[in-house]
């Protein structure tokens, strides 16, 4: 018998399930069952060409990105203050006006014996220890001088800031830590100085209260002792490993700080020169073409490149790059613009018809002709010259008769000085105070108090004038039927200044590929030398003053219209008022400067209101004409004083560069009811003709109780008027108008990199 293979064939109830329904497109399964392997022509089309791998190869894409990106950090962090590397900047900042920078780095020295040891020319000590493998550049700015503090800011890596054991952190020190805060705060460590020195009983709790005092400003950073060799080698370790917070405004520009500096002035000018920086380049990469803005120095174009390489354990010297006079940036920061080339209206027909009409009636000689009637003053006006010539000769005539009483009183004073002795008792020290006391300075200080108490209290208030037509005096505003969504054209009737500034489509996206240029030069972390050409010979390095310079972005060195996003700060320093289009001195950026801003709300929309003040309780937004620097950048704002020192006022950072901003000026014309009758009433004060209501007449109305209203009818010829309001009027009431202009910056700016007269306080 033979054995047959016997196959089940399914009945008629097997049980079927429902296919997955994936549409009018097919699914995955049948594309792939389909195409057997083979690669779409779509996924070979595609510009993602990671749409074509799976999960897996997607997967490990992601990984080997993330594990590169992580290596390129690791690689960052340890170039810094390695051996063969960029040098860990530490800036040594007094807290304390009893403290001593220089025992820090002695002590410090004292423990690591076998250092190398450099001081450099710009005031740059440099430690090289072998056991750390690290390398090591101190800097003790001058803390007197407000730019040599920040300028050495802008490239520290640590900050050492040294508290008294006896005073902690004094009032200047409190100024100067919170400036510091304000700007850029970068990673910080606290040493006490002088615990050793005091009683062993008290020594514990005087660090405590230390520590509770870096506590109070939010800082979770411990305090440090200096008092032995375990010390300093504590406090060099701990620089070593901490974690560095890097500066974003850093991270995407090249920056040197030199540690040599060589000026060779030229054969055939010796008022200009070049100047020569030995330092690290440190950031991104550096190329001849581009600018270099030193903050103490100004902006200037580079000629050469130079890059210290080791060849046979030899340092020599390499050219790396020149720059090309047909690829170099301009150093010119406005643009073009023709005077002439300015918008003109053509009068109509009505005003040419108006100027024809008008004529005057003088008297004048018989047989004058129209032309010489022209240059005929009125006797009104000539009746009034004469009577000012004889006031003038009887004021000369004054003037001699009281010389000779004057005289004759001084002959019989002198006389009688003979007989008679003048003593003066008391009134020494009051009239020494008065001598120190600037009487014009004490009355505009009293006037801006007085008008920033009205604004305060009446906001944007302001009064119809008697002397001419509201239409005239108000002939610039306009009025706006909601703030919010009322149109308003940027390009309206611009200011003769706009025509000298540069403007971006999309600033987001300029900035994106500026930023992300690869430039050819040389290479952040070498040692190198930049020749800047054209440099005046009147420079001047100070002392305890770091010169550091920094390779400016494309596009950075032009005028545009800035906007500053700050918030006030210090009003126990300084708590007078600061109106708008006041000369305040500007740190923004790498960037220090003099301008008369304009301020604003800080709010959303396209419009936005004119502040008359600065803020003393929100954020607002200050815009000026400045050169381009493109965010993230940090802003300080200085009151500079009578006797030349500084007040920080202001914090904050760089909003946008957008000359399109509307700013609106908003002022309120008031008026009383006098009349009310229901939801009707006569209103009186706020126009004093009929002519300026029917003017203002398709202006809205609001109240200070909430009621919205319009002008329906002049009443008399005294301004008074008939309205009509939404809801009923009470007669406690007072009926505003707002009335917008748009406003403008000035161009008020003055750099300020040159000034080396800072000796400044907080």
């Amino acid at each position: 018998m033979e054995n047959k293979q016997v196959t089940h064939n399914p009945g008629r109830f097997k049980q079927q399930n429902k296919p997955h329904k994936t549409g009018r497109h097919r699914s995955k399964s049948e594309i792939d069952k389909t195409n057997k392997g083979k690669v779409g022509i779509k996924s070979l089309t595609k510009r993602n060409k990671q749409d074509a791998q799976n999960k897996d190869q997607r997967k490990n894409r992601l990984n080997q990105i993330r594990k590169n990106k992580r290596e390129q950090i690791l690689n960052k962090k340890r170039s810094i203050g390695s051996l063969n590397g960029c040098p860990h900047i530490i800036s040594i900042i007094p807290l304390s006006t009893d403290v001593n920078c220089m025992d820090v780095i002695e002590q410090i020295n004292n423990s690591e014996p076998e250092s190398k040891k450099n001081l450099s020319e710009t005031g740059i000590y440099t430690i090289e220890s072998p056991r750390f493998k690290s390398k090591y550049n101190f800097i003790i700015p001058n803390p007197m001088n407000t730019n040599a503090v920040l300028d050495t800011l802008k490239v520290t890596d640590t900050c050492l800031f040294i508290l008294s054991a006896k005073n902690g952190m004094d009032s200047f020190g409190e100024a100067l830590f919170e400036m510091i805060y304000s700007y850029h705060f970068p990673t910080s460590l606290f040493i006490a100085q002088g615990i050793k020195n005091l009683p062993p009983k008290i020594q514990g709790s005087t660090k405590d209260n230390l520590q509770k005092v870096i506590t109070s400003k939010g800082l979770d950073s411990k305090v440090l002792t200096l008092d032995s060799e375990s010390d300093g080698l504590n406090l060099l370790h701990k620089i070593s490993q901490h974690k560095l917070i890097e500066s974003k405004f850093n991270a995407i520009r090249s920056f040197i700080m030199a540690e040599k500096v060589e000026y060779e002035p030229y054969k055939i000018n010796p008022e200009m020169g070049t100047l020569k920086l030995y330092g690290y380049l440190r950031g991104q990469n550096l190329s001849a073409n581009s600018l270099i803005h030193m903050p103490s120095l100004g902006t200037y174009q580079m000629s050469e490149i130079y890059a210290l390489k080791k060849i046979m354990d030899q340092e020599n010297w390499e050219l790396v790059q020149k720059a090309d006079p047909s690829k170099q940036d301009s150093l010119e920061t406005e643009a073009h613009y023709d005077e002439l080339n300015a918008e003109q209206t053509w009068p109509t027909e009505q005003e040419l018809n108006d100027a024809q009409i008008k004529r005057v009636k003088k008297k004048v000689p018989k047989g004058t002709s129209e032309y010489q009637a022209a240059w005929i003053l009125d006797s009104e006006e000539e009746e009034i010259t004469d009577d000012d010539d004889d006031d003038d000769d009887e004021d000369k005539e004054n003037e001699s008769l009281d010389e000779e009483e004057d005289d004759d009183e001084s002959i019989d004073d002198s006389e009688s000085e003979e007989e008679m002795e003048t003593l003066t008792i008391g009134g020494e020290e009051n009239n020494k105070y008065d001598e120190n006391i600037d009487l014009d300075e004490e009355q505009t200080t009293l006037e801006k108090m007085r008008e920033a108490r009205s604004h305060a209290q009446f906001p944007d208030e302001v009064d119809t004038p008697l002397d001419q037509p509201a239409r005239i005096r108000f002939q610039k505003y306009r009025g706006l039927k909601s703030f919010r969504t009322s149109p308003w054209d940027r390009y309206e009737n611009l200011p003769l200044e706009y025509a000298r500034i540069f403007q971006f489509e999309d600033i987001k996206k300029t900035f994106k590929k500026v930023s992300k240029e690869r430039l050819d030069g040389a290479e952040a972390g070498q040692m190198v030398c930049v020749h800047i050409k054209n440099v005046p010979s009147s420079i001047q390095i100070l002392p305890g003053h770091p010169i550091v310079a920094y390779g400016l972005l494309r596009h950075e060195n032009k005028m545009s219209l800035i906007n500053l996003k700050l918030k006030r700060v210090n009003l126990s320093l300084y708590n007078l008022p600061i109106k708008s289009k006041e000369r305040l001195v500007y740190h923004v950026g790498c960037r220090r400067f003099e301008a008369d801003a304009i301020f604003s709300q800080h709010s959303n929309g396209d419009k936005h209101k004119f502040e008359r003040f600065m803020p003393e309780d929100c954020t607002f937004v200050a815009s000026l004409f400045a050169p381009i620097t493109f965010a993230p950048a940090s802003v300080l704002v200085f009151k500079k004083m009578e006797n030349g020192d500084m007040v920080l006022i202001a914090t904050g950072a760089v909003l946008s560069i957008d000359p399109n901003r509307i700013m609106l000026k908003r002022i309120v014309i008031s008026g009383h009811p006098f009349k009310v009758s229901n939801k009707n009433a006569v209103v009186r004060y706020m126009f004093f003709n009929p002519d300026d209501v029917n003017w203002f007449k398709p202006v809205e109305l609001r109240t200070k109780y909430g009621r919205r209203g319009h002008i329906k009818e002049p009443l008399g010829t005294h301004g008074h008027m008939k309205c009509q309001f939404n809801d009923t009027m009470k007669s406690q009431d007072t009926v505003l108008m707002n009335l917008y202009k748009r406003v403008y910056p000035k161009w008020t700016y003055s750099d300020k990199s040159n000034d080396f007269n800072n000796n400044q306080t907080f």
